[in-house]
């Protein structure tokens, strides 16, 4: 390393690296509900009511979030 920028990019990309490729990872596996983690929604939790919804539909089952029983 010859310049505080250069110690910068290198200890930068120690946590970038790994983060791009769990993002890669992440978005595969979303890719096989038919998802895309970076376009319909922005939580962890939305998506995965969203994968639950769309496997009751290929499923035949209704479910409602009312309180009418």
């Amino acid at each position: 390393m010859k310049s505080i920028k250069d110690l910068l990019v290198w200890y930068n990309n120690l946590d970038v690296k790994p983060f791009v490729q769990a993002i890669k990872a992440q978005r595969e596996l979303f890719k096989k509900f038919d998802l895309d983690m970076f376009y319909d929604d922005v939580s962890l939790p939305a998506k995965r009511y969203l994968g639950y919804t769309e496997q009751d539909k290929k499923a035949g089952r209704e479910f409602g979030l009312s309180m009418e029983h």
